[in-house]
C-alpha cells in the first residue's frame, strides 16, 4: 500500500442523508386523538385490544373530536384518553 496523501484541496465533505422524516400532524391529518382525514371529511376510528372500530365520517373535525370522547367515555369511563 503506498502511502500517498489527497491535498486539502481535493477533499469533498459530504453530509449525511437524512433518516425518514416521521410526519406530523401540522403536515397532514388531524390534531386531534382518534380523528384522521379521509378525503375532505375527517373520520373517527378507535381501536380495542383485538377490535377496531369505525364510528363514521363527520364534516367538522371538532364534532369527530367529541364523538371520539364520548366513545372513549362509554368504552373506558373516566379513565379513557379523550380530547376534551
Amino acid at each position: 500500500m503506498s502511502d500517498d496523501k489527497v491535498p486539502a484541496d481535493k477533499i469533498v465533505l459530504v453530509e449525511k442523508a437524512p433518516k425518514n422524516k416521521r410526519v406530523t400532524t401540522q403536515d397532514r391529518g388531524s390534531n386531534f386523538r382518534g380523528v384522521s382525514v379521509n378525503g375532505r371529511k375527517y373520520q373517527v376510528i378507535t381501536f380495542n385490544t383485538k377490535v377496531r372500530y369505525y364510528l363514521g365520517t363527520f364534516e367538522d373535525e371538532t364534532v369527530a373530536a367529541i364523538i371520539f370522547d364520548f366513545w372513549q367515555i362509554q368504552m373506558y369511563g373516566l379513565k379513557g384518553k379523550t380530547n376534551f
